[in-house]
């Protein structure tokens, strides 16, 4: 008798067990869905030395960041109870229907060409020597029934097309544009320091069935200064710290006190003519940046576009969320509008210690 009731409790536990493990595999499937939340502030400072030197002045600018993963079931139940500012995105809404090497591919250009454009920009603005060259496009994407599916990738720089050069984006798209639909053309192609020619047919574009080689691209720029600017940012992606990556290599060329020993955030994406731009989940990174107390936070405030506010009434600017965003959390830091880079620098210039 005693042998039969050891034998069903071990039965028992046996199933409990497996029941467990059965949950916890379930619970922790991967969904076809990335949570977005409240990611890190850091500082700038600590990813760059601008002329043999790291900033020594007391304060930071710091970089906001994102947190994104891909969501479990576990992940999901968390992220609805408590995650407040959590967002749920399907997967094409995250990558663009991009792999995840296209993807990460991507990530790793964005933040290299947002460096770029903030040493020009900086540069600029501290009347230093620098120069922009345009070295090619930038492949992001091969679509799967372009003829150059299995010899271009994410990541190639097209340097030339029949031997034919551009200065911009725009040119190279103006020529293969007028050329025929199913034109065998030579590719120039540097891939990895590496140049090679491939070539393919142009295909129809389906929006405007124009000729193309069916891929999706942008421009590839190199930045060249006579003051070294080392950046490591080897853990980091995409554009949105161009504006905070320019007012931390300014402020380092020009060797001046801007911070005023305080805590300084933002975002934005930045171009060659100082202009900011828009990013995405600004609110979280309202969030992050009032975690470490930071004292202001600037905000890009673009317009909305009429086909925006078409599609919802009430849809905010970065701007306007922040702010929405930092009441909501009873933050004390000032959320400060930018539309330049020129903004957020006067705008520095101006404040006094004393301010707060």
């Amino acid at each position: 008798m005693k042998n039969n009731l050891f034998w069903i409790r071990y039965k028992r536990s046996i199933l409990v067990a497996f029941g467990v493990c059965v949950l916890t595999f379930v619970m922790l499937l991967p969904l076809p869905y990335y949570i977005e939340s409240p990611g890190t502030a850091e500082s700038i400072g600590d990813h760059l030395v601008v002329n043999h030197k790291k900033d020594n002045k007391n304060g930071d600018f710091l970089l906001t960041t994102v947190y994104v993963q891909k969501a479990s079931p576990l992940t999901l139940l968390y992220s609805k109870l408590f995650g407040k500012y959590d967002e749920i995105l399907n997967e094409n809404e995250v990558t663009g229907g991009s792999s995840n090497q296209e993807y990460d591919v991507l990530q790793r250009y964005y933040m290299t060409d947002s460096i770029n454009q903030a040493k020009f920009v900086a540069f600029k603005a501290a009347h230093k020597k620098v120069s922009l060259e345009f070295q090619g496009v930038y492949v992001m994407s091969v679509l799967e029934k372009s003829k150059f599916y299995h010899v271009l990738k994410p990541g190639d720089v097209i340097t030339s097309i029949n031997n034919k050069k551009f200065a911009s984006e725009k040119g190279f798209i103006s020529y293969v544009s007028s050329q025929k639909n199913g034109q065998k053309v030579r590719v120039k192609v540097k891939r990895k320091g590496v140049s090679k020619i491939v070539v393919g047919k142009l295909m129809p574009l389906d929006k405007t069935k124009k000729s193309g080689l069916g891929i999706t691209l942008i421009n590839k720029t190199n930045v060249e200064t006579e003051i070294p600017v080392k950046a490591n940012v080897a853990s980091l992606g995409g554009p949105s710290g161009g504006l905070m990556f320019t007012l931390q290599i300014y402020a380092q060329l020009m060797d001046v006190d801007v911070k005023h020993g305080q805590k300084i955030a933002g975002t934005g994406t930045m171009s060659s003519n100082g202009e900011v731009g828009d990013i995405g989940g600004i609110d979280k990174k309202i969030v992050a940046a009032d975690k470490e107390n930071v004292s202001i936070f600037f905000a890009p405030n673009n317009e909305l576009s009429s086909a925006e506010l078409k599609s919802d009434p009430n849809a905010l600017n970065n701007y306007q969320l922040a702010k929405k965003t930092a009441k909501q959390i009873g933050s004390n830091m000032k959320v400060i509008p930018v539309k330049k880079f020129s903004d957020a620098l006067n705008y520095l210039e101006n404040i006094k210690n004393s301010s707060h």
